[in-house]
């Protein structure tokens, strides 16, 4: 193995995130994105490390609230107002993570936020919680330095088809009979791919027939990284292809008449 296949070891091994553990979340102020199992990253870093404690472990370096901006809620004739004197708190957590590879130790720091004086629509509030949220945070952040899911922070997951060629690879992975859900998964790809050519035969402008293809040869780019579906997605994209250009010539014929 070359250095630089060694030195992303870890992170090839863990970077793939399951989709089973995951779940989509919106933020303060519209913010969205992808909550990953705080108990799901623990155990991939108990695979990868070993026990927690033994392998792997952390320390809280320190740990404070900053005030942030006052408060503003609506009074009963539906104008806003600054609340007196109240302002939005934020607790932070600052983490080591520590870990042992190859016999070797490694640490790495990060941080953890949580709101714990906010406003929502029911109006002021206090996370209870804030400690608890703040250290999953914290850790979720250290863990993804080593390519722990990194999978969702490099934004891989705001495509469609990479969470559906994820959750493939899973299903196969984790089946109770792994021959029985291969044969699934091309089925299943077998009959997408039918239904597309058949769409796009019926296609009745140019623009119509590019993005059908576009949108199946996506799906099958995606799928065809999965090895038990590589021949299949192979054969299949060719015989898109053609069906496209035989679509295509269709058009061209009858705009020459």
């Amino acid at each position: 193995m070359d250095t630089k296949s060694s030195n992303l070891a870890l992170w090839e091994s863990v970077c793939t995130t399951d989709p089973d553990h995951t779940k989509d979340f919106k933020g303060a102020g519209g913010f969205s994105g992808t909550a990953i199992n705080s108990t799901y990253q623990v155990r991939k870093a108990t695979q990868a490390f070993g026990p927690l404690g033994i392998g792997w472990g952390y320390s809280i370096l320190s740990e404070r609230f900053d005030r942030g901006c006052l408060l503003v809620g609506k009074g009963e004739d539906g104008k806003a107002f600054v609340h007196d004197g109240i302002a939005s708190v934020i607790h932070t957590i600052h983490l080591r993570l520590w870990y042992t590879l190859d016999g070797k130790k490694g640490e790495v720091e990060h941080f953890g936020h949580t709101p714990f004086v906010y406003q929502n629509k029911f109006g002021a509030q206090t996370e209870s919680e804030h400690s608890k949220k703040s250290l999953t945070d914290a850790l979720g952040k250290c863990l993804s330095m080593l390519g722990f899911s990194a999978d969702i922070f490099l934004g891989e997951y705001d495509d469609a088809e990479y969470r559906e060629q994820v959750k493939t690879e899973f299903d196969i992975e984790k089946a109770e009979s792994r021959d029985t859900e291969v044969d699934t998964k091309r089925a299943e790809l077998t009959e997408h791919v039918r239904k597309h050519i058949e769409t796009i035969k019926t296609c009745v402008t140019q623009h119509e027939l590019n993005q059908v293809a576009k949108v199946v040869l996506r799906h099958l780019e995606r799928q065809g990284k999965i090895k038990e579906l590589a021949s299949i997605a192979q054969n299949a994209s060719r015989a898109v292809n053609a069906e496209y250009e035989r679509k295509k010539e269709e058009f061209t014929n009858a705009k020459a008449v």
